[in-house]
Order: structure tokens, then sequence, then C-alpha cells
């Protein structure tokens, strides 16, 4: 069954601005008959409404909302309840980072010697810059979770065929437990340059953060969620 013209563009919104968080809007039929909608992130409802008989995005702050009342001549009579989702604006919370490539790149051009450094540089990073929506959460976790961002001569990298192997099954079943518990994603692209990645693990309150750039994506730490 399709879904409302108001629901198709309040989905596509959120897909958009969202593109890792599997928004979805189903419909169902309530034990007194009535057709309601029911926004799901990740397969899971974002309200504790029931359903609503409209879903619809507000013009004036691109808040998704649900209509308590059904649409009557394009106009909703009556909103019960914001649904809570709206348009992420990028956080620059890798500012520090920034500031410090910032002054680096001024000394080099301090001394006439940033300009022949940094267009090549520029140059490689805009052609080789990974797609955003190429991250894949749970992959990258457990490539993470195998211990990959290692070098070679850690002492915690595995060796040898058998103990790579464990820790490659372990990490596939630790990686599936991680994310079915729930996951947040968010991205930020500097420059048109490089991606920086945030992924929020509910089971761990922990914040993993990778950089994209150069055809992929690189751990490059984690952190309390809070911090």
């Amino acid at each position: 069954m399709s879904l409302p013209a108001s629901a198709e563009t309040a989905l596509a919104h959120l897909q958009s601005a969202h593109p890792f968080s599997s928004f979805a809007i189903t419909r169902y039929i309530s034990p007194s008959g009535a057709s309601l909608l029911i926004l799901k992130r990740r397969g899971l409802s974002v309200s504790r409404t029931p359903g609503f008989p409209a879903i619809y995005l507000r013009a004036s702050d691109s808040a998704v909302l649900g209509a308590a009342e059904a649409f009557e001549g394009g106009e909703v009579l009556e909103i019960a309840a914001s649904l809570g989702i709206q348009n992420e604006h990028h956080v620059p919370f890798l500012l520090g980072l920034g500031l410090l490539l910032a002054s680096v790149l001024a000394r080099l051009v301090a001394a006439n010697r940033g300009l022949a450094l940094l267009v090549p540089l520029c140059a490689a990073l805009r052609l080789t810059l990974p797609p955003v929506d190429s991250f894949d959460a749970k992959k990258e976790l457990k490539r993470v979770l195998r211990k990959d961002q290692l070098p070679a001569e850690h002492p915690d990298k595995p060796k040898g065929w058998l103990e790579k192997m464990a820790t490659k099954a372990a990490a596939s079943v630790a990686g599936e437990l991680l994310a079915s518990a729930g996951y947040e994603v968010r991205s930020a692209t500097y420059l048109g340059l490089a991606h920086v990645v945030e992924v929020d693990l509910d089971a761990t309150g922990t914040r993993c953060r990778w950089v994209g750039a150069f055809n992929k994506f690189y751990f490059i730490g984690q952190s309390d969620r809070d911090e």
C-alpha cells in the first residue's frame, strides 16, 4: 500500500539528511480499523504513540511531525506530537584537529613551500574522497574489533592463521551484538577533502571516530560518549 504524498516527502527528507539511520514509514490497521503510519529508524518506532493518521514535513524548520488528525484541504487540524527528528547540522567535533592542520599549512605557506605541497595534496584528497554513504558502520566496527588498524609490530595484533581466524570470528559476533543494541552515525565533510564520521554505540556508551580519505575510512580512536 502506497504512502500519502506528505509522508513520502517527509521520508525523502529524512533519508537525505540522515543517510545512515535507515528511516522508513510503515502503515498498519489499528484494532479500531484506522489506517495509521509509523516512522521507524532501524526498524524501531521513534515515537511512543502507536501511530499517526499523517506524517509530514514542516517547511518552517524542517521538523518531521506526526498529526493526530488526517489532512483536510492540505492542512493539519492538530499536531499531536513532534517525532523529534530534525535536520542535523554538522557539528565540528574535530575543530581542534582542523585548527592544528590550518596552523601547519599556514607555516608552510609562510615558508614559501606551502603551495608546492598544498596544491597536489588537496587535489589528491579531493580525487580520492570516498562517498560518505559508503561508510558501513557495522563493517568498520568489525574491522576495529579484528584489530585491523594496529600496525604489524603491535603486541596486540593477531599473529598466525589460527589467532587471526579466532579474532575474526569473535569480532563478527561482537560487532553484530553491538550493532543490534543500537547505534547512531554522524558525519561531517571538511572543505570537500575529508570526512569525519562518529558512531555512538548504545551498548557501551562509547563514541568511535573515523576519517574518510584516500578511498577508505581510517579508525582514529574512541572515547566515552559524554566527553
